[in-house]
């Protein structure tokens, strides 16, 4: 199920689009956790490169806001912000300001996009591949207060699409055949006696 999944939002981040790399983030429940896994190049152009910083926080941070949105892989290391012609979505899917940062659960590539900026490794180069994951223990799709959906940030010549995949629904009709079967059982034990 999750091998679909991914290969659905890879197909999504392909389709329609006339850029050369795109970078496609999914987030989902799994177990008691909310995680996240991302991967892609981008193409850069029209962005501007506006400061270069070092982030000594040893934390690794996973962070993500709802409402503004905000969706952050940040690990230790050399930084270049952009910004330039961003857009994206106003929300991912719901107003209410419901932050959560998670200290040493951020992995790979140091990658943060929001509103306006995009941060990435000092020395990103175009070609090659991001790939970065974490995870938000003891949490769920709705105490972040995440909607499934598809959302979008695109500029002149790239996208960065994040999926909230929807939580899975048990499967009911294995219920419906268990609890089928355990009546008939009932039923001739009854006609037994």
């Amino acid at each position: 199920m999750r091998v679909l999944r991914c290969l659905f939002v890879t197909a999504l981040a392909t389709v329609g689009s006339s850029a050369w790399g795109v970078v496609t983030i999914l987030v989902e429940q799994v177990g008691p956790d909310v995680v996240y896994s991302g991967s892609g190049q981008l193409d850069l152009t029209g962005l501007t490169p506006v400061t270069t910083y070092t982030n000594n926080n040893t934390l690794n941070l996973s962070s993500i806001d709802s409402s503004q949105p905000e969706f952050s892989n940040a690990v230790v290391g050399n930084i270049q912000v952009y910004t330039g012609f961003l857009y994206g979505p106003s929300n991912f899917g719901n107003d209410i300001s419901v932050s959560a940062e998670v200290p040493n659960a951020a992995t790979g590539d140091f990658f943060v996009i929001d509103e306006d900026q995009l941060m990435l490794p000092a020395d990103y180069a175009g070609a090659t591949i991001l790939n970065f994951s974490g995870s938000f223990p003891n949490q769920s799709l709705s105490t972040l207060w995440l909607v499934p959906g598809t959302y979008k940030w695109n500029w002149a010549n790239d996208q960065v699409y994040l999926q909230v995949a929807a939580v899975p629904e048990p499967a009911t009709s294995a219920l419906i055949c268990a609890g089928i079967i355990g009546l008939l059982t009932a039923t001739r034990r009854m006609q037994r006696i």
